[in-house]
């Protein structure tokens, strides 16, 4: 490996990402449903309704039609997870359990050296929020009171008070914490007066990651009359990142239960704790995502979704309906009679009731079918016809026994034959082939900013040489790496002649994972993917370009 770009060597990562077969891999992240030689699904990286992300078992390649994200096994890795390349190969090499070698990276050191701290910083401002509710947080612990939350669960879940001012960077000056620390931790701001506490007279909630370790913190301001954001949480950090970080989910995965109930709120979490119901989590501030949803499907099987039973609410169930559904996970939907949410209902008709009401909750295609039948004048044949065509688009993504039992069900609704609904089923499937076709034939590519007819030319060249080597001579007698815009390019021009004089290319092709692997960011790795992504890389065909 060139340039010191990578601490692996070559025979290292490539035993890595051979052992992580890549449809293996991306399948415990999404559904994906094969189609001649590549495997369709979902793209996790834009929202799309029809399946252009298109994974090739034979070349370990994936690449989406749609946003054109593409890559290898590591690559994927490191995007869905937003995460480095040694990161994304550490993640991998742990799935085959293999223990990678020792090296040494200043890099990573010094990261790994601010995240330790940035750990010991949060943990010492959850014991000051603490020890400042116990001490002087009347107003926070009266509104405790209120909510009836006992002693017990305002120790477990940490529960604080943000005096303001400047308290708390004064606390952590004086444990020994240093100022540029402090600074990247997200608990101070600069101010024109000097350094001040990010949050301020707040009731503080400690946020976990999934190893109990104190990474971030919400706020609920106490005084009404102030003209703030009513929650108020940490921004992301070298430890925190409110798109893949959920709150309590440390403690729902050491219920040992396959199923866990995702909330909206703080309170919601800890109200459902002190009811005896533990497997809960909450999403912080943020829609939930695919990235949350890869963490759950990780630990659980089931999720439940119990948000807030307003139209806020039901967005964001459809929403997290949506983000789950790309991974294999059993999906619910628990809706509470007569209270908005957790808290209330709890607070109205006790801890028992709950406990008895999470068992009715309904399979998400029962609550889709439901919801799509009252937008509809159920009565009158137009209102039938509407129903039964937006429920063929929702039924005909799904399979086998499933299709088959709400089919049923939605011509039960509706009140009309069976056969009506599957009518209008395969219908939809119709066009998602001819749309998946038509993806295929029109070989989406994004525009990467660049003269697309020489971009074009310049990545057919590319292809041309890696792929076949009739054209060695007349390439390398004539094109020099000059003639390439992009330092993308010029690199990976370089590394095929390299591979090619090493005798590393086989037969007439040099393989795409040693050009990508040579590029350490994911936006360069995705311009070098583009190149083999062209369609007879993705249609598995032999012969020579």
């Amino acid at each position: 490996m060139s340039g010191g770009e990578f601490i692996y060597s070559r025979e290292v990562i490539d035993y890595v990402r051979e052992q992580n077969e890549i449809v293996s891999v991306i399948s415990q992240y999404m559904p994906l449903k094969k189609k001649g030689g590549s495997h369709f699904g979902l793209c996790p990286f834009h929202h799309e309704s029809t399946p252009s992300f298109a994974v090739n078992e034979g070349q370990q390649f994936f690449y989406c039609f749609g946003c054109g994200a593409a890559g290898n096994v590591i690559s994927f890795v490191m995007k869905v997870e937003n995460i480095s390349f040694v990161e994304a190969l550490k993640l991998l090499a742990e799935r085959i359990n293999y223990t990678l070698p020792e090296y040494n990276d200043a890099n990573f050191a010094e990261r790994k050296k601010l995240q330790d701290s940035l750990i010991k910083i949060h943990t010492a401002a959850a014991k000051f929020y603490y020890d400042t509710l116990l001490s002087v947080g009347k107003k926070a612990n009266d509104y405790l009171d209120k909510r009836k939350i006992s002693s017990g669960a305002r120790k477990k879940f940490g529960l604080g008070f943000s005096p303001g001012g400047n308290a708390l960077y004064k606390h952590l000056l004086s444990v020994g914490f240093y100022d540029e620390d402090i600074s990247k931790s997200g608990l101070v701001i600069e101010t024109r007066h000097g350094i001040a506490d990010r949050f301020f007279g707040r009731l503080m909630f400690p946020i976990f990651n999934n190893t109990g370790k104190v990474v971030a913190f919400g706020g609920r301001i106490l005084d009404e009359n102030i003209k703030a954001a009513k929650y108020l949480n940490s921004p992301d950090t070298a430890i925190f990142d409110k798109s893949r970080n959920m709150y309590s989910l440390n403690y729902a995965k050491k219920e040992k239960t396959e199923t866990v109930i995702i909330c909206e709120g703080y309170m919601d979490v800890i109200a459902m704790y002190q009811a005896g119901v533990r497997n809960v989590a909450a999403s912080l501030g943020t829609a939930f995502n695919s990235k949350h949803a890869a963490q759950i499907a990780g630990s659980f099987k089931t999720v439940i979704l119990l948000f807030d039973a307003d139209d806020a609410g039901e967005k964001a169930t459809f929403r997290a309906i949506e983000a789950l559904r790309h991974n294999r996970l059993e999906i619910k939907v628990l809706r509470l009679d007569g209270a908005k949410d957790p808290d209330e209902y709890i607070q109205k008709f006790g801890a028992e009731n709950f406990r008895s009401v999470v068992n009715k909750a309904v399979p998400f295609a029962e609550f889709q079918l439901r919801h799509t039948s009252e937008k509809y004048d159920m009565s009158v044949a137009d209102g039938k016809i509407k129903f039964a065509r937006e429920a063929a688009v929702f039924l005909s993504r799904l399979e086998g026994a499933e299709r088959e039992v709400y089919g049923r069900e939605a011509a039960i609704i509706a009140d009309i034959d069976e056969s009506t609904i599957h009518s209008e089923i395969q219908k939809q499937e119709q066009k998602l082939e001819l749309s998946q076709d038509a993806l295929l034939l029109a070989e989406k590519r994004p525009d990467i900013g660049e003269n697309k007819a020489v971009s074009d030319a310049q990545r057919g060249l590319l292809r041309l040489f890696a792929q076949n080597s009739l054209y060695d001579d007349i390439i390398l007698k004539n094109i020099s790496k000059e003639e390439f815009a992009d330092d993308v390019y010029i690199k990976m021009f370089e590394i095929i002649i390299i591979e090619k004089s090493k005798g590393n290319a086989s037969g007439e092709t040099v393989n795409a994972n040693v050009v990508l692997d040579s590029f350490a960011d994911n936006i360069s790795r995705q311009k070098a993917a583009q190149v083999f992504a062209l369609p007879p890389f993705l249609e598995d065909e032999k012969k020579a370009v």
